[in-house]
């Protein structure tokens, strides 16, 4: 039986925990290393609990040095491979001075004993423990598999560790821009429970208010002011409710998801979230806009692609055709459990390093 370990800064989302839960079904033995927790989300069978990840010394560092806080949006960066470097001499100073501390804790961690035994080695948001990459070259490779792992921002905005190219057999990536920042990275769906969400079972049918949601983590990365705006447009046409979703725990937000009759993802450039999978896991018509390459690579799906310009319109479609409701909610229910099925994806990962067998 094969041995797999997940090196993450967090569970992200709750994936790299997803991940590991299906290689463990498929018969892997695989265990999740984290750096830090997620209160939302953990998961992890070792949390390392490193210092000046997110504690107070972090923040106020944050704050002195803006620059090494990562700006988010909507928008992708086309062109040349992104590695990640220092923006500042202190930028460089923080992270010297933080791999030295981090590499002293971890000396006798039992996390690298976990590293040393595995088959293989997934760097889940592309690195190892250190941004030096030192405690990963000190280990002996020799034989085993490894795959860079990106899930959003950590490839937008920080970018490849100069490292990683040198080491790592696959590289990976959930979201569809992620092609343009590493050449030879390989696009897979993200991997999605759709058996956690409970499928709507009344759907609006014309009377009374369209419940509308939009749940934003970052409302510059979702285009939020612009969805908003259409919104309350859409009120002074159709009785239509905005639920705005936003600031509150995670299981208290899908269940004001849950009350949605539609749900509106997000504007931009990067596609839908995870956001938008949950929302079709619970039978909820979602509208996204997509890019036409993007559009193209998903081939049939069940999103309502929306811009700026049209986002009322496609609201007034369900006025006119409230009919349309549940043949959407359960289309876009058996995509989610086969495009983003997480034992597929698994096997796609572990095929791409010659690792697959059939069970």
């Amino acid at each position: 039986m094969k041995s797999i370990v997940h090196l993450a800064t967090v569970n992200f989302a709750g994936l790299p925990s997803l991940l590991v839960e299906t290689e463990r079904r498929l018969g892997y033995r695989s265990q999740l290393v984290t750096r830090h927790t997620l209160p939302n989300f953990p998961g992890e069978d070792i949390a390392l609990s490193l210092p000046l990840i997110d504690d107070a010394l972090a923040k106020a560092g944050k704050r002195l040095f803006p620059r090494m806080t990562v700006r988010v949006d909507n928008l992708r960066r086309e062109g040349i491979e992104r590695f990640w470097k220092p923006a500042t001499p202190m930028h460089k100073l923080f992270f010297s001075l933080r791999d030295k501390l981090w590499e002293k804790l971890l000396s006798s961690s039992i996390a690298l004993d976990i590293v040393r035994n595995a088959d293989i080695i997934f760097l889940d948001g592309g690195e190892g423990f250190l941004r030096s990459g030192r405690i990963l070259q000190s280990i002996n490779l020799s034989g085993k598999k490894l795959a860079a792992v990106y899930y959003g921002v950590d490839l937008r905005w920080v970018g490849l560790m100069p490292y990683i190219k040198g080491m790592v057999n696959r590289i990976y990536g959930f979201e569809f821009d992620h092609i343009y920042y590493c050449n030879g990275l390989e696009h897979l769906p993200f991997p999605f429970d759709a058996s956690r969400f409970r499928m709507k079972e009344k759907f609006w049918c014309g009377n009374g208010l369209l419940r509308v949601g939009h749940s934003p983590t970052d409302r510059a990365a979702k285009g939020t002011e612009r969805i908003l705006l259409a919104l309350r447009e859409a009120k002074k046409h159709y009785p239509v409710e905005i639920v705005l979703i936003e600031g509150i725990p995670y299981r208290e937000a899908i269940e004001r998801k849950s009350t949605c009759d539609i749900f509106v993802d997000q504007l931009g450039e990067l596609g839908y979230g995870i956001s938008a999978l949950e929302a079709l896991s619970m039978g909820i018509p979602t509208l996204v806009e997509l890019k036409p390459d993007y559009e193209h690579l998903l081939g049939e799906h069940p999103f309502i692609t929306i811009n700026e310009e049209n986002i009322v319109d496609r609201i007034a479609e369900f006025f006119e055709h409230p009919e349309m409701m549940p043949g959407v909610a359960e289309n876009g229910r058996k995509w989610v459990e086969s495009y983003h099925n997480p034992v597929s994806v698994v096997r796609r990962m572990l095929e791409g390093l010659g690792e697959w067998k059939e069970k």
